[in-house]
């Protein structure tokens, strides 16, 4: 305990360390069959993860139980502010603001919904 702080404490227990702040758990550390580190309760708990030059590297906002990479306010399931890659496929649907490349083959599986214009650029050898 922390003085006379009874809601805020590090507990230990047989394999597994628990965080607690005003009575919320905000991380276990457990070392069972399949070794776990659960950050939040189940509650509104925002998660944050820090890197060099970046506050946001990556962001769980809990109120809304969206993900951000880069970003504090994370508007989709997953939100990425900046470039990703992808080595396999990627399905479901996909949105992009700005160009989109491909140094390979861009299938389509089904038919493209919603459509404004489309402008290809072929090469022909």
């Amino acid at each position: 305990n922390n003085g006379n702080d009874t809601d805020t404490k590090i507990s230990f227990g047989n394999d597994d360390i628990t965080f607690t702040a005003g009575n919320k758990t905000l991380l276990h550390l457990d070392e069972d069959t399949q070794d776990k580190v659960v950050i939040g309760s189940g509650e509104d708990c925002d998660t944050q993860i820090k890197t060099t030059s970046d506050n946001y590297t990556i962001f769980a906002q809990g109120s809304s139980n969206n993900v951000g990479i880069g970003t504090s306010n994370p508007s989709t399931k997953l939100n990425v502010h900046g470039n990703i890659f992808v080595s396999g496929s990627a399905k479901g649907e996909i949105t992009a603001s700005g160009n989109i490349s491909s140094s390979g083959t861009v299938f389509a599986s089904e038919y493209l919904k919603h459509l404004n214009y489309i402008w290809l650029e072929l090469e022909i050898p």
